[in-house]
């Protein structure tokens, strides 16, 4: 399981602890990746190592720093998808079944709410169980803890006495989800003191209708596009700088708007190996935009992506730096 040292991971570290054996019959270990982004961090490692060993609890720990997977991803991003590779080399390596994290319904709550302030996705949060993909390594990652509040954790770890160890940089305004847990939320929790719960709960049912829906429009891809390339679970893998995908208006334009926005949403994402975040919903509007103007012949987007209108449909492909395509502005 991933411990950063935190709360949330230390809770979670005791709770398998107690539990593992004779309520799961599972065995686990704790994996700590220090990126040596803070001078305390190491010293931090320390102290994690020295609490496991007197527990005997198995301790995989590595330092690494994050390496930039892409020139538009955050520190943040970068270090989240070191942090997931690493986890995935160690399963193919040590051969454990799954990595448990601690994010609980606080996160939820604030990752919901980042999703829709940036507009890049239906805010439905983070899913208790997620199939990531890391270099062709298969890692599920498990989220026990999505329905429980960070004021119950911090409860538990109160009750029984567990050390843990606060990361500065969760007072650092210059996170967006650190500016809104400080600032914006207390304001929210005035108008619903239940607002975790409330959250969780609709981001259940947004995940439960975002896959009907995805499986709906996954029905259709192969009629709409060509060629099928899936890296929709990907992440950690480079895109595609030749890759193309050619949208078929015909069947395209018989398809509900909903449909629509899943199908452009699944292309985009294949064409640049799983990266999402940076397209919004203005984005996929253009786009739509585009597949029925009788003017407008290309739309050009963030990373490269270029989409271009022909007698076949629309083709999406990604440009070399410094390519200029005509007509994209």
């Amino acid at each position: 399981m991933a411990v950063s040292g935190g709360v949330d991971s230390m809770v979670l570290l005791h709770f398998f602890q107690r539990f593992a054996h004779k309520r799961y019959d599972c065995t686990f270990a704790a994996a700590h990746l220090d990126h040596g982004l803070r001078a305390e961090s190491f010293a931090q490692a320390e102290s994690l190592a020295d609490y496991c060993q007197q527990q005997g609890i198995p301790l995989l720990r590595e330092r690494r720093t994050p390496r930039r997977t892409h020139r538009q991803s955050s520190l943040e991003a970068q270090a989240r998808s070191t942090r997931y590779a690493w986890f995935a080399q160690r399963r193919q390596s040590d051969g454990f079944d799954a990595v448990l994290t601690a994010h609980h319904a606080t996160d939820q709550l604030e990752t919901a709410l980042m999703q829709w302030v940036r507009g890049t996705s239906v805010p439905q949060g983070m899913r208790p169980l997620k199939h990531l993909t890391f270099e062709g390594v298969e890692l599920p990652v498990v989220r026990p803890f999505l329905s429980v509040s960070r004021s119950d954790l911090e409860g538990y770890c109160r009750h029984y006495g567990l050390p843990y160890w606060e990361d500065r940089s969760n007072q650092d305004s210059g996170f967006m989800r650190n500016r809104l847990r400080s600032q914006v939320l207390p304001l929210l929790r005035l108008e619903n003191p239940g607002l975790e719960s409330t959250i969780t709960e609709h981001t259940l049912v947004l995940q439960q209708e975002q896959d009907y829906l995805r499986s709906s429009m996954l029905a259709h891809y192969s009629q709409c596009v060509s060629p099928r390339q899936d890296y929709s679970q990907a992440e950690n893998q480079h895109p595609c700088q030749e890759a193309t995908f050619t949208l078929h208006l015909q069947p395209f334009d018989l398809l509900h708007i909903a449909i629509q926005r899943l199908l452009i949403k699944e292309i985009l994402t294949d064409l640049n190996a799983g990266v999402w975040k940076v397209f919004t919903t203005r984005h996929i509007e253009a786009i739509l935009h585009l597949s029925v103007s009788q003017n407008r012949k290309a739309l050009q987007l963030p990373l490269g992506v270029v989409i271009t209108k022909s007698k076949q449909g629309l083709v999406f492909r990604r440009v070399h730096a410094g390519e200029v395509s005509p007509d994209s502005r």
